[in-house]
Order: structure tokens, then sequence, then C-alpha cells
């Protein structure tokens, strides 16, 4: 006996449903997971080139780790930087943002005669 069509799409659409909420619910542990298997990948071609200058292998991924731990550091320092400097430019961007505001609302004033309804 066959099952109709629209019980198997109701099958399957449950099916599609239940894995979607078992992966938003498993996303705390399969997040970590996708990054290691990803770093793993990376990391590889960098391991393998260290074994093949005739270092241990042990050694060669202790090494491809800490040089990844090494270049993450100096990537978030930067970033640090960068966002500092960007905290520190806020006020200026503000003041220049309500200058350019100015500037439109005095040139609608005068080239097309239009005043805005409420002033900035």
């Amino acid at each position: 006996m066959r099952i109709p069509l629209y019980i198997r799409f109701v099958f399957i659409a449950l099916a599609i449903i239940i894995i979607f909420y078992a992966l938003v619910v498993a996303n705390f542990i399969l997040v970590p997971l996708a990054l290691g298997f990803l770093i793993a990948i990376l990391l590889l071609p960098v391991s393998r080139f260290l074994e093949n200058l005739g270092i241990a292998r042990l050694l060669a991924v202790i090494l491809s780790i800490f040089f990844v731990i090494i270049i993450l550091t100096l990537v978030s320092f930067g970033i640090g930087i960068l966002i500092r400097n960007l905290a520190q430019d806020i006020p200026q961007v503000g003041e220049k943002l309500l200058k350019v505001g100015n500037d439109l609302q005095s040139f609608f004033k005068e080239k097309l005669n239009l005043e805005p309804p409420i002033a900035i």
C-alpha cells in the first residue's frame, strides 16, 4: 500500500522542521565544532609544510596552532585599535553630519524655496 502524496509531503515538511529545530538547539555545540573543523582544514597545509621541513608531526601541529594564536591575537589587537579610534572620532562625525544637514537645509531653502517642517 502506497502512502498518499499529501501525507508524504507532511512527513517531509515535519522532518525538515525537526532537523532545523535540532540545528538551532544544538547551535552552541555545532558552531565551535564547525569552527574547529575549519581551522583544522586551514592548518593542514601549514602542518604538512613544517613536516616536510623535517619537523616532527607533534611539534609541527603545536607550531601551527601557535602561529594561529599569534595571528588571531594580532588581528584582534588591530581591530581593537580601530574601534578605539572610531570611538574617539564619533563626536567629530556627529558634528560633520549636523553641518551637512544644515547645509542641505539652507540649500533647499535658498535654491528651491522649501522650508523644512521642523528645524534641525
